[in-house]
């Protein structure tokens, strides 16, 4: 069984061993994301970190990481109608 095993891995290219490497770190930290919303932990981090290493090789993945740079830009400039970053300056007049 092993011999089968380091064979077929003697047998891959550095690409395709990046490659899985790349899957398997990815998809451990978007499981372990999704494991961090129902307990408590940082997913809003992971989660993202995940799909950014999942972005290099699913286009699902991309998207993801499209949508939440969209909706961190409209978030970051709604809130900034609330406080401007001059807000000291202001305080002063």
């Amino acid at each position: 069984m092993w011999n089968k095993i380091l064979s077929k891995a003697r047998s891959m290219t550095p690409t395709k061993v990046r490659k899985t490497f790349t899957i398997i770190i990815g998809f451990t930290l978007l499981i372990f994301g999704i494991i961090l919303i129902f307990t408590p932990g940082p997913a809003i981090v992971v989660i993202p970190l995940a799909l950014f290493v999942l972005s290099s090789e699913f286009a699902w993945a991309r998207y993801w990481i499209r949508s939440i740079k969209h909706h961190v830009t409209k978030i970051n400039g709604d809130l900034g109608k609330y406080f401007p970053e001059d807000a000291d300056d202001a305080e002063k007049k």
